[in-house]
Formats: C-alpha cells, sequence, structure tokens
C-alpha cells in the first residue's frame, strides 16, 4: 500500500515524535533514544507509535489504518463533538475525550455509532496493556490516527498535540442527526450545539463524509466493503472529482437509500 517515496519505519516513527507537542509546553526533553521532544511525557509516544505501526497497522495503509482514523472523525469532528447542547446545560458533554474506548460496552450501541466496535477493538488492548499508563484514551485515539495518516500514500505529516483529559460519563445518545432526518431538524441540532448556521453545517459534513481513504460496511449489505472512491488507499481528493463527475446510478439494490453513489466506477 505504500508509494516509493514512503519512509522507512524508523525514520517515519522519529518523524512522527519530532511533531508532537505536549500542552502546556516546557523545557525541551530528550527523549532515552536522544529525540528531543517540547516535553518529557512526549517520549512516551515513540514506542507507541512503534507498536501501532508493527503490531496493528502492519506498516500499511490497510483496512485497520482507516478504522482507527475513522474513529478520530468521530471523536473529533461531528459525531462526539455534536454531543453538547446549549439547551440541555454542561452536563451534556462530548468532544475528543475518548469516551467511545472507555465506554465501549455504551456508545457502540449507539444508532449513529453503527460500524464503530471494530475502531474501538483495534485500539482497545493498546490502551488495557498498560504499557502506556501516561498516554489517555483521547489522546491514544488522536495519536494513533495521526500514525495511521502518515502510512497512507499523500498524507502530510500531521503535528500532535499531547494532554487531551479522559472523561468520567459516555455521551448522551440521540444527540447526533441521522440521515433521514429533516433538514430542519439536522440545522436545528447544530445550531443548539454552537449556533452553527447551515454554511456551517455543509462544510462539516463535506469535511467528514468526503474521508479520501475510507469504505462502506453497513450501508448495503450486498455490496461489502463498498469504497467512496477509485482509490481507497490512497490519501488524495478524487472523492471531489468524482462527485463532480455524472453519476451512472446507485451501486446494490434499488430500494436502498445509500450514501454510497458510483464514485468508484
Amino acid at each position: 500500500m505504500y508509494s516509493s517515496n514512503v519512509l522507512p519505519l524508523a525514520a517515519r516513527i522519529i518523524s512522527f515524535a519530532t511533531t508532537i507537542k505536549a500542552a502546556p509546553a516546557s523545557q525541551d526533553a530528550v527523549c532515552s533514544d536522544g529525540t528531543v521532544m517540547s516535553n518529557a511525557i512526549c517520549c512516551d509516544f515513540i514506542p507507541l507509535a512503534q507498536d501501532l505501526t508493527e503490531n496493528l497497522f502492519e506498516n500499511e495503509c490497510g483496512e485497520t489504518a482507516h478504522e482507527v482514523l475513522h474513529l478520530s472523525f468521530r471523536m473529533c469532528k461531528i459525531y462526539d463533538a455534536i454531543a453538547f447542547s446549549q439547551s440541555l446545560g454542561p452536563s451534556v458533554r462530548g468532544g475528543a475525550d475518548g469516551s467511545m474506548l472507555i465506554f465501549p460496552d455504551v456508545e457502540s450501541n449507539y444508532a449513529t455509532n453503527l460500524g464503530i466496535s471494530d475502531s474501538i477493538n483495534d485500539l482497545a488492548p493498546f490502551l488495557a496493556s498498560g504499557k502506556y499508563p501516561t498516554i489517555s484514551a483521547s489522546d491514544m485515539i488522536q495519536f494513533g490516527a495521526a500514525v495511521a495518516v502518515g502510512l497512507c500514500p499523500g498524507t502530510p505529516q500531521l503535528e500532535f498535540l499531547a494532554g487531551r483529559q479522559n472523561t468520567t460519563a459516555p455521551a448522551i445518545d440521540r444527540l447526533i442527526p441521522e440521515p433521514q432526518d429533516s433538514v430542519s431538524t439536522i440545522l436545528a441540532r447544530f445550531e443548539d450545539v454552537a449556533n452553527l448556521d447551515s454554511e456551517d453545517v455543509v462544510s462539516l459534513l463535506i469535511s467528514v463524509k468526503s474521508s479520501p481513504v475510507a469504505r462502506a460496511d453497513h450501508v448495503d449489505p450486498t455490496l461489502a466493503d463498498a469504497p467512496f472512491d477509485s482509490t481507497p488507499f490512497t490519501f488524495d481528493s478524487q472523492f471531489f472529482l468524482k462527485t463532480l463527475l455524472a453519476p451512472v446510478g446507485f451501486p446494490g439494490t434499488d430500494s436502498m437509500c445509500s450514501i454510497l453513489p458510483s464514485l468508484q466506477y
């Protein structure tokens, strides 16, 4: 799954490590392998990067890398970030707080989180291993996504910011709009989150639903691992190009309400 210019494993891990920063930053620290970090706690991410790269992702931009990136999107963008409510007050929580990994038997059962169990199961053993006691569940999710992205051809080198705190309770169910909801219902939900208007909502939906390395498993049972575009293992803009082309119909059964127009053809 690599392009010819992908760095060797050791160099990739160093490149990940050198972009890790802690919040708030302190005096630079030198890790045991000689890598210089902005905070000593960041040194703990170096062995985690190697562990994830070799033992979870198996050095490739494969399905597991896609799953962990998917989990990060859910935590940071719409799926968990929208689990806030001005009308319900501060007791309603969400965001990149590790809740899906901390409460795997709760949030994975929400209707809007269909298919997220694989992503949770990918990272759960690393959190439970005890090898990384200083790394929170929320940081592990986001760092895992940064490592995964770096394995995909065409991706940028990401800066990772450490220091997220774990939540003490799962996100509340039924705060995330579903595709079958009316436009007015969806817009009202986003306005309740943070006074987001229709343009904000469209921008967010595009950023989340146009993942350049994604496939669908549960939309249409007649289509296994249906890709969103023709290059599901390359981090590129092919999704947008295919969207602009004239569609040739929806794959799968005629009665299926699908989010997968034939972009892969």
